[in-house]
């Protein structure tokens, strides 16, 4: 080892090549260079030398840039070496992108014979030109936790200070400012508001934010604005929620999904919903478990892969995708069953 207590060492052989994939973001950086210390040990008695390459992704991975050679066919001999300086620099297309990921491919070489040298890392670090942050924190989503509760979720982190004043939130309907405000102790972009007022049930209330900042300094755009409601559910009867659309010869590979329309003007809850078969043993099947508000003239989709029929359709509103584990259950008892709904 060079410093600290450990390296990274791999032995690539004629059926294996070592990779080695690490994740970054370069959301606020250009110019990034990767530089690290490296040698060769030797590997028993061979000859062949590793071949080390380096190539990035800005898809997840389902891509890479042409491989880099690091050094030659020469510099990583089955032989013990010592440690010397190396840099990698990342492709400007790597640049400001949230999610890089750095393949290493260690590999053995074209020349010699038998085993192949062991390539040994050290002291990875990473340089850059830092973006200075000009955008401005945004209304990401409002979470109503009870009749006075209300957890605002932004765009970014922000200060403390501008965060917890209470004269930047302001709701209408008579509710006016909150009575608190606190940054979350972990998560810089969330606030909890408590208000004195209660929210009137089932009514649309716009919250005003004013004058938060994020931790460059950057304020939030004037009177930005997001709406929220305190629902109470009503009990759910037959024929209030029907089955829209059953998807049950999906494209080759894809997923089924049951929709299911609420067609009463009732507020209602999804987990008091079920999809019910009276001939099986246990006739009830969850839809939610937790509480799920599913307001009148609302749609929701359920399927066992939430991320295949998103990539497959067009979704208007993906929160109206509800993920389950047992799908192929459900779409059959939906084709065989009427929908009813029983309140727990």
């Amino acid at each position: 080892m060079r410093t600290g207590a450990g390296s990274l060492g791999v032995i690539p052989i004629s059926t294996f090549n070592g990779a080695i994939i690490v994740n970054l973001s370069f959301s606020s950086l250009t110019n990034a260079v990767a530089n690290f210390w490296a040698r060769s040990v030797q590997n028993s008695t061979g000859s062949k030398p590793a071949i080390v390459n380096f190539s990035v992704s800005t898809d997840g991975g389902a891509t890479y840039s042409l491989p880099i050679q690091i050094g030659t066919e020469t510099t990583f001999p089955n032989a013990t070496t010592p440690y010397a300086n190396y840099s990698y620099n990342f492709p400007s297309s790597t640049f400001t992108q949230s999610s890089v990921k750095l393949k290493i491919v260690v590999s053995p070489g074209t020349t010699g014979s038998g085993t192949t040298a062991r390539f040994v890392m050290d002291d990875f670090s990473l340089t850059g030109d830092s973006l200075a942050d000009v955008i401005p924190p945004t209304i990401l989503s409002l979470n109503v936790l009870s009749q006075t509760a209300l957890d605002v979720k932004l765009s970014e982190a922000v200060e403390a200070t501008s965060s917890q004043t209470l004269s930047n939130y302001f709701a209408n309907n008579g509710i006016g400012s909150p009575s608190s405000a606190a940054r979350d102790a972990s998560d810089f972009s969330l606030v909890h508001l408590v208000f004195a007022t209660s929210f009137a049930p089932n009514i649309q209330n716009n919250l005003v934010i004013n004058n938060v900042q994020d931790l460059s300094a950057n304020i939030i755009q004037a009177n930005s604005s997001a709406y929220f409601a305190f629902y109470v559910s009503e009990t759910p009867l037959p024929s209030d929620v029907v089955i829209n659309e059953v998807l049950f010869h999906p494209q080759t590979g894809g997923s089924t999904f049951v929709e299911l329309y609420n067609a009463s003007q009732k507020v209602l809850d999804l987990k008091d919903i079920f999809l019910y078969d009276a001939t099986a043993s246990t006739p009830l099947y969850t839809i939610s478990s937790a509480a799920r508000i599913f307001p009148p003239g609302d749609y929701v989709a359920i399927t066992k892969n939430v991320s295949d029929i998103s990539s497959r359709y067009v979704i208007m509103n993906p929160k109206a995708m509800i993920g389950v584990t047992s799908m192929h259950l459900i779409w059959m008892r939906a084709i065989q069953s009427q929908l009813q709904t029983i309140q727990v």
